[in-house]
């Protein structure tokens, strides 16, 4: 597959610079190499249609014997591949289901109902792909994935403050990737409090009993200094009235 892969692109060395850029430009954006989440999330299927003849790479389509992919071809591809061939001119790539027409309005009424885990596990970096790779519907993309993303952080954080550990798998179970962790930075806070508040209330701080005896013998001494003084005023009262 690499190497027919490679084959086509070493025969499309006529692409102008301007061709060149736009591919190294949309190819880079968002991405890290060595990134396990970044190589899951390119590997998700995109669907496409192929908008020329392609040499040698019908073994793409599953569903045909040919040895090169036909024009007008529907097929999905991993989103490494589809941007590369688009970048090529060779596909024009299409909405995956998440982002239809259909699911946007569901996830208007209530995004959080929706099983993002099973209909795309990276629902919010695809979407970013795709705003960067579809500039026509980048505004919609991102007003969905706002929109997605306000209804289910009540959600999110609900589950982070109150489900126990034990409870993670049952709470991200309709997650997405992104929604998972940060879920689980939240979980992980709320621990790190909860233990901080635990280890204040056993490790308190007392006052020293030497401190507690000088307190009280020095308030024991002012009380008896003020009988004393209450005594002489009592007295000298007394005295001056027989007088």
């Amino acid at each position: 597959m690499y190497r027919s892969f490679n084959q086509f692109i070493s025969q499309n060395d006529s692409l102008d610079d301007s061709r060149l850029q736009r591919n190294a430009r949309v190819t880079c954006e968002f991405e890290d190499y060595f990134d396990i989440n970044e190589i899951l999330m390119l590997s998700e299927r995109t669907p496409v249609v192929v908008s020329k003849d392609i040499c040698r790479l019908g073994f793409l389509d599953p569903t045909s014997d040919q040895a090169d992919l036909r024009k007008g071809t529907q097929l999905e591809l991993p989103l490494w591949l589809a941007k590369n061939l688009y970048n090529m001119y060779s596909v024009d790539i299409q909405l995956p289901k998440a982002f239809s027409h259909f699911y946007v309005n569901i996830m208007r009424a209530d995004s959080s109902c929706v099983d993002l885990k099973r209909l795309q596990p990276n629902y919010y970096k695809v979407g970013r792909q795709l705003m960067a790779l579809l500039p026509i519907e980048a505004h919609r993309i991102s007003e969905l994935l706002v929109t997605t993303f306000k209804g289910r952080f009540r959600k999110i954080t609900d589950g982070a403050q109150n489900a126990q550990i034990e409870e993670t798998d049952q709470v991200t179970a309709t997650f997405d990737n992104d929604e998972r962790a940060m879920f689980l930075e939240g979980q992980k806070v709320i621990f790190d409090l909860k233990r901080w508040h635990d280890k204040t209330r056993r490790n308190k701080i007392h006052t020293a009993d030497l401190v507690v005896n000088h307190r009280k013998r020095k308030w024991e001494a002012h009380y008896n200094d003020s009988n004393i003084s209450g005594k002489k005023m009592n007295h000298s009262d007394g005295t001056s009235g027989n007088l």
